[in-house]
């Protein structure tokens, strides 16, 4: 089994850069074919199983260090000109965006997306909070 789709390969590479190996990546990837998937065709979009929010075109301008085990630190993020703290534990392991300088897509649980205004009544917002 090999990373097929272009989206599929950038999360490969994002899993490498976290310290998966490349068989342990696949084989996430292969999990989120049957649970996590998104068409690419919006700003904001909510994957398959709801369980994820992927929001295109940010940059990652910060990331803080990590405290301890239940601290694990925070991303600073901007979407079109806006910053929102992320906490790190709520970014996806399909996000493209996990480190200073990261632009593309950053994935990330519900329950933030929600908080963060990104998820609104359910559907994913169609203009930015």
């Amino acid at each position: 089994m090999a990373a097929a789709t272009a989206i599929e390969k950038v999360v490969l590479g994002a899993l490498v850069a976290r310290g998966y190996t490349p068989s342990e990546a696949e084989i996430v990837i292969a999990k989120l074919r049957e649970t996590a998937k998104f068409d690419g065709t919006a700003q904001i979009e909510i994957s398959s199983d709801g369980n994820y929010v992927a929001i295109a075109d940010c940059l990652c301008m910060v990331r803080s260090p990590k405290k301890d085990e239940k601290r694990q630190g925070a991303l600073l993020i901007n979407v079109k000109g806006k910053e929102y703290w992320i906490p790190f534990v709520q970014v996806g392991p399909m996000s493209e965006v996990i480190n200073p300088g990261d632009k593309g897509i950053l994935v990330v649980k519900r329950w933030i997306a929600e908080q963060k205004g990104f998820v609104v009544g359910g559907k994913a917002a169609t203009v930015l909070p």
